[in-house]
Parts: C-alpha cells; sequence; structure tokens
C-alpha cells in the first residue's frame, strides 16, 4: 500500500511540474512580445469608416494577374497619388492611395513595406490632427500659465478642442494596429519603434480627452 501510495505522489508531483513548466512558458512568450497602449480604439464608427476605405480601395485595386514590373508600377502611382493629395490637404485621399499602395506591396510579398504604407496614414492623421488642433502651441501655453484657475480652463478648452477632432485619430489607429501587427513579425525594431509612438501619441490624446 505504502508503495501505491509513493508512486500516486510521484505521478502527481510530476503532472504538477509538468502543468509549471508550460505555465511558465506561456507567461514568457507573452512576455516577449513588444508592449502595446494601454487602451485599444475599436469604437463602431472607427470601423465604419475602415471598411469605406476598403470598399474603395476594392472598386480601385485591380484583381487581374500582374507582372512584378507591372505591381511596382501601380505602387509608384498610388505613392505618386498619395503625395499629390498630402500637398492638397485631403486626408482622405492620402488615406486611400497609401492602403491601395500598402496593398500592392502586399500583393509583392513586402510586408515591412506594406506595413510602413499603413504606418504612413497613421503619421499624417497626426500630422493632420495637431495642424486642426493648434497642438503644439496649446500644449506650450498649459505648461506657461501658472494661475491655476486660468490653467484649467484652458485645458477643458482644449480638450474640447481635441475631442471635436478625435474622428481623425480614432480611424488612424486602426491602420497602425495593423501596421503594428504585420511589422511586429519582421526584424526591424526601428520601424516596429515608430509604429509603436504613433500608437502611443493616440492613446495619450483619448486618456487626456477621458482625464476629469
Amino acid at each position: 500500500m505504502k508503495y501505491i501510495e509513493t508512486k500516486k505522489k510521484n505521478l502527481l508531483l510530476c503532472l504538477f511540474l509538468t502543468l509549471l513548466i508550460l505555465s511558465c512558458g506561456k507567461k514568457e512568450s507573452v512576455n516577449k512580445r513588444k508592449e502595446k497602449p494601454v487602451e485599444q480604439i475599436t469604437s463602431t464608427d472607427s470601423m465604419n469608416i475602415a471598411n469605406k476605405e476598403e470598399e474603395k480601395i476594392n472598386k480601385q485595386f485591380d484583381q487581374k494577374p500582374k507582372s512584378v514590373d507591372e505591381l511596382w508600377i501601380n505602387f509608384r502611382a498610388a505613392k505618386a497619388s498619395a503625395e499629390k493629395a498630402k500637398e492638397a490637404g485631403d486626408i482622405e485621399e492620402v488615406t486611400t492611395s497609401l492602403l491601395l499602395a500598402a496593398r500592392y506591396a502586399n500583393e509583392l510579398n513586402r510586408p515591412g513595406i506594406a506595413a510602413w504604407q499603413l504606418n504612413n496614414i497613421g503619421y499624417y492623421s497626426i500630422v493632420e490632427f495637431k495642424k486642426r488642433t493648434d497642438y503644439d502651441t496649446r500644449m506650450a501655453k498649459i505648461e506657461f500659465i501658472r494661475h491655476r484657475e486660468e490653467k484649467i480652463r484652458y485645458i477643458k478648452e482644449t480638450k474640447k478642442v481635441f475631442k471635436e477632432n478625435i474622428e481623425l485619430l480614432t480611424n488612424a489607429n486602426n491602420y497602425l494596429e495593423d501596421a503594428y501587427e504585420l511589422d511586429s513579425n519582421l526584424n526591424d525594431a526601428n520601424r516596429t519603434q515608430k509604429i509603436y509612438s504613433n500608437l502611443k501619441f493616440i492613446d495619450w490624446v483619448r486618456n487626456f480627452i477621458r482625464e476629469k
């Protein structure tokens, strides 16, 4: 009987150690992933915007098989359209053109280039947000104001302005998330960090608006 009980105890101990090892291995793999912003944007409005952009891309994207040279030509044309739209201040067309460029890059099996096009949507959206809200001036003024009541009033006003323009960032966040996921498996820490920084900025703005 003692032999059987000892054997049972040994089996249970082995099972416990096995589960412990598996659990530790799982935690380690999770910890190795790059940190993401605490809050993620998944609003219905942003998804609707993204879906509309995808519909536009599907209409423009030629589904016929193409040679590598033709894909590169189309990629460069989409990039040129994005640049032209950027100069005109048309952020919607910038988004559409860069999405198209990302699609062609994906067809060329160049995920790094595709990720960068998606990141640029986020980057240019952030630039546009800062322009519309006079972000740099507002942040500098908040730091400069010393009178408490005046500072509170100005922060409240700034939050209102940010909230009125948050859709720009809400939309951009979706593409940055895609870019981050696409790029996280590639060996380019510098590019991944830039994508992550754009995500963190959007996360900061959303938290700033929500602060009491």
